[in-house]
C-alpha cells in the first residue's frame, strides 16, 4: 500500500501528534509524562507490570484462557466473568485427578519462546528508577531481567505479602500479588502452582477473606504513584479494591479535615497504545482525532465513579501496525535515563 499523502490524512481526520520523539499523542500526555518523571525522581512511583509486557515470550491473556478451556473441554458462557469460567474449568479438570489442574497450569503458562528469558522492556523498567514493582503475572520475566540485582527482595501471595504495603521505599522490591510459578526457587514453594489467584474461589480468598492483599493495595495507592503498563485494568477484583480504597480515603480526608489538614492525593498513570499512521515521507506520525478521545475515554471508563479519590491519568503513545511497541520502547528508554543518572551519582 502506498504511503498516505497529507491530503489523504487530512481528509480522513488525522492530526499530527504532539511529541514525535516519544510518540506522545497530545500535549496533555507530554505534561503527564513530566509529572510521572517527577514522581520517579521523588522515589514515590511504583511500576505495575501487566502480561502485555511479556509478549511474545508468553501467550496473551486471551490465549491462556483459550488453552485452559481447551484442556477442560468447556466453552465460556455469555456474560461469564473470567474467574467464574476458570473456576468451572478447574472443577472439570479435577475430575481427572487432584494434580490435573496444576499440570494444565504448568503447561498453559509455559513460555512460547523458552530460550528467551525476558524482553528488553523488562530491563528498561528495572533501570527506570521505580521504587518497587507489582505484577499479577505468573511468569518470572522481571526476575530474569534482574542481572544487576536492582531488585533486592521478592514477595508473592499467599504467604509473603506484607499488609502494610511496600516495606521500605529505599529497598527495591518485586510483589507477585497473584502468586507465581516458583520453579526458579526465588519464592517459597507455597507460592507456586496451583497457589495462584486465577479461579473465582482464589479471588474470593485473596481479595475478600485474606485482607493482606487488599490492605497492601490500599496502602500502595495512598503512598505512591502507580504506573500501569501492559495491564488492561479490567479485572473486577481490581475495581473492587479501588472502590474500597476510595471509601477509606474519604474517611481519612474527613478525619484530616476535622484537624484542619488536607489529604495528599497521589496521581496514577497508565501507558496506553493509540493506533497511528507513520508517514515517513511527510516526516510525521498521525492519529485519528476522534480515536484519541475514544481511547482516553475507554481507559477511564471503569474509574469514573472513583475519579474524585483515584486520579488515573492515561498517557497515550502512538503505535502503528508496522511499528508495534516502538514508542512504548522509546518511553521506557526515556524513563530509564533518570535512574541511570542517579546511579552514576551514587544515589
Amino acid at each position: 500500500m502506498d504511503e498516505p499523502t497529507a491530503l489523504d490524512l487530512q481528509t480522513a481526520g488525522y492530526v499530527q501528534i504532539a511529541d514525535r520523539d516519544l510518540g506522545l499523542v497530545e500535549t496533555q500526555d507530554s505534561e503527564a509524562m513530566t509529572r510521572l518523571e517527577t514522581a520517579i525522581q521523588n522515589r514515590r512511583c511504583v511500576a505495575w507490570v501487566g502480561a502485555g509486557m511479556s509478549r511474545p515470550i508468553y501467550r496473551s491473556w486471551n490465549e491462556l484462557l483459550d488453552n485452559i478451556a481447551q484442556q477442560a473441554g468447556l466453552a465460556r458462557r455469555p456474560g461469564e466473568t473470567e474467574p467464574v469460567f476458570v473456576q468451572r474449568c478447574k472443577k472439570e479438570l479435577e475430575k481427572y485427578g487432584d494434580d490435573r489442574y496444576r499440570e494444565v497450569l504448568e503447561e498453559v503458562f509455559a513460555p512460547v519462546l523458552p530460550a528467551q528469558q525476558c524482553t528488553d522492556n523488562h530491563h528498561r523498567l528495572l533501570r527506570a528508577g521505580f521504587t518497587a514493582y507489582v505484577t499479577t503475572n505468573f511468569d518470572q520475566c522481571i526476575e530474569r531481567a534482574n542481572d544487576d540485582e536492582l531488585i533486592r527482595h521478592f514477595h508473592a501471595w499467599p504467604k509473603d505479602i506484607a499488609p502494610t504495603g511496600i516495606e521500605a521505599f529505599e529497598r527495591r522490591h518485586l510483589y507477585h500479588i497473584h502468586g507465581v510459578d516458583a520453579a526458579a526457587g526465588l519464592y517459597d514453594a507455597s507460592c507456586g502452582f496451583p497457589n495462584v489467584v486465577l479461579a473465582a474461589e482464589d479471588y474470593d480468598k485473596a481479595y475478600r477473606k485474606d485482607r493482606r492483599l487488599t490492605s497492601f493495595l490500599e496502602w500502595l495507592f495512598a503512598e505512591a504513584s502507580v504506573l500501569f503498563c501492559g495491564y488492561s485494568l479490567a479485572e473486577e477484583a481490581f475495581a473492587e479494591c479501588i472502590q474500597q480504597f476510595v471509601i477509606s480515603q474519604d474517611a481519612v480526608a474527613e478525619n484530616l479535615g476535622d484537624l484542619g489538614a488536607t489529604l495528599e492525593e497521589r496521581e496514577h498513570f497508565a501507558l496506553w497504545r493509540c493506533g497511528a499512521v507513520v508517514a515517513r515521507k511527510l516526516g510525521g506520525i498521525y492519529v485519528r482525532a476522534g480515536a484519541v478521545a475514544e481511547v482516553r475515554s475507554a481507559v477511564l471508563e471503569r474509574f469514573t465513579r472513583y475519579a474524585r479519590r483515584f486520579r488515573l491519568t492515561p498517557i497515550l503513545y502512538a503505535d502503528g501496525p508496522d511499528e508495534t511497541h516502538y514508542y512504548l520502547n522509546q518511553v521506557l528508554v526515556h524513563l530509564g535515563q533518570t535512574f541511570e543518572y542517579r546511579r552514576l551519582r551514587g544515589n
